[in-house]
């Protein structure tokens, strides 16, 4: 069965307040749904109805004020996926344009380009400042399984929706609240992208390029970048629509170009820039193009680098040479060489320091149980005098100690890294209460030499007689 669709004679935004209860009795919806659709109707206002219900809806809007007809769905043009441009160049010959950085630059003249049309997107920010509403809300009403609380919700939508009902009429929310200057340009700088699309006669059919990633190297001076200023996508349409004055404008470039404020231009989303482009073309008779570029083969040799650019390598942004940060994502453009040693050579020189740190801890576990065992091996004699057990053990690193005392016979040896203080607390018989006497005994190791020496007198009493020295070094 053949469907219609409804379409605006010019182009009209029906007042929801008005409209939304007539569409809903004409259609069977509810009042929330009516709204959506009322909404989402920029040009080619309902698709997919049978004639009678095309008809009615059509001559609704007509008594109302805005005129529409009814056409076959299949007249409706249907737009392919669009070639996005990576770079381009407005030539005074040809329209110069690349897909990628590898890819090779090809040109079209301007006498090929059919349409011209060049539309502004709210991002989902200034979408909230707008006051617009899309499907999205509806996803989470229809997860809902219980029949009676998704038709309660459903009620409690519609009458949030028309409590103002016969209050004063709702005006464009855009136009309804004005922005300063500054805001505005704000608005247009951060919170919007804006598109330039290009109907060309031939292969390539659409082609479309997106403020955000299409490069300008044309522009004066070379600026290039990812993001750029609004003013410099408005000069890149201005070009275009001058140098090709045979295509087709839409009345929305034009009321763009003459600097009318943003807010009556934005749409809230890529679709509804579509369907206006849709419904431009069809109340002109325009043949929607072919279609967008197949992908690349792999066989297609890479474009070699410019010498007036280069490529950011974060997200491959063609940048100018020289230049400090990247426009698109405004990371810092650092030479190779930068990139080689934050990304290798940190991660091995902290590698290497690690494992120095470990064979130094290894290493200096290793000396000090080596001190002990010279003690040990010095001290622990037959004829010694020093007890089979002792009860503590202790040893501690302590150059800048052992300098200042500086005991006699050492001299510029003490300044020596293998120096070692070695603390015993021997207990042995005593006169006290409990008949112990603890001694605490004290050495200095010399590593490199060999050489054990003691420290105080109570160390001097344990060594051999012929090795006691007559007066011990003092602590």
């Amino acid at each position: 069965m053949a469907t219609s669709a409804v379409v605006f004679v010019d182009d009209h935004r029906p007042d929801l307040e008005t409209f939304a209860p007539v569409l809903a009795g004409l259609l069977g919806l509810s009042a929330i749904d009516a709204r959506l659709r009322i909404r989402k109707g920029r040009g080619i206002f309902l698709e997919k109805l049978d004639g009678a219900t095309a008809r009615r809806v059509a001559d609704a809007l007509t008594e109302r004020g805005w005129t529409a007809e009814v056409v076959p769905d299949d007249a409706v043009p249907r737009f392919a996926r669009p070639s996005r441009l990576f770079q381009v160049d407005c030539r005074p010959d040809a329209f110069r344009y690349k897909r990628s950085m590898t890819e090779p630059y090809r040109d079209i003249s301007w006498d090929s380009i059919r349409l011209v049309h060049a539309g502004v997107v709210a991002t989902p920010q200034y979408r909230d400042f707008a006051g617009s509403k899309t499907f999205q809300l509806l996803p989470t009403l229809a997860r809902i399984e219980d029949p009676e609380a998704r038709a309660q919700l459903k009620r409690a939508m519609a009458r949030k929706a028309l409590r103002r009902e016969g209050g004063a009429p709702v005006e464009l929310p855009a136009e309804g609240r004005p922005l300063p200057d500054d805001a505005l340009a704000g608005l247009a700088r951060d919170q919007t992208d804006a598109y330039l699309d290009l109907f060309v006669v031939g292969h390539p059919g659409f082609l479309r390029a997106d403020r955000r990633q299409v490069s300008l190297d044309y522009l004066a001076g070379g600026n290039s970048g990812g993001i750029h200023s609004f003013e410099s996508f408005k000069r890149l349409a201005a070009d275009v629509v001058s140098r090709a004055p045979q295509a087709r404008v839409t009345p929305l470039t034009r009321r763009l170009l003459d600097g009318e404020p943003l807010p009556s231009l934005v749409f809230d989303d890529t679709a509804e820039h579509e369907r206006y482009a849709a419904w431009f073309c069809l109340r002109n008779g325009i043949a929607p193009p072919a279609g967008g570029e197949p992908p690349l083969r792999e066989s297609t040799p890479p474009c070699p680098p410019s010498p007036e650019a280069t490529a950011c390598a974060r997200c491959g942004t063609t940048v100018a040479r020289g230049a400090d940060r990247c426009g698109y994502c405004k990371a810092p453009l650092r030479p190779r060489r930068r990139r080689l040693f934050w990304r290798i050579l940190v991660p091995l020189v902290l590698l290497w320091t690690l494992a120095a740190a470990v064979v130094l801890i290894i290493q200096e576990q290793a000396r000090r149980a080596e001190a002990i065992d010279r003690v040990r091996h010095h001290v622990f004699r037959p004829g010694t005098g020093m007890p089979a057990m002792t009860v503590d053990e202790a040893i501690r690193l302590d150059l800048r100690g052992l300098r200042r005392r500086k005991p006699a016979g050492w001299g510029a040896a003490r300044r020596a890294p293998g120096l070692y203080q070695v603390d015993f607390n021997i207990l042995r018989e005593g006169d006290d209460a409990l008949g112990l006497q603890a001694d605490h005994i004290r050495f200095l190791v010399n590593l490199e030499s060999g050489e054990v020496s003691p420290l105080n007198p109570e160390a001097a009493r344990y060594l051999p007689p012929g090795e006691r020295p007559e007066t011990p070094a003092p602590p």
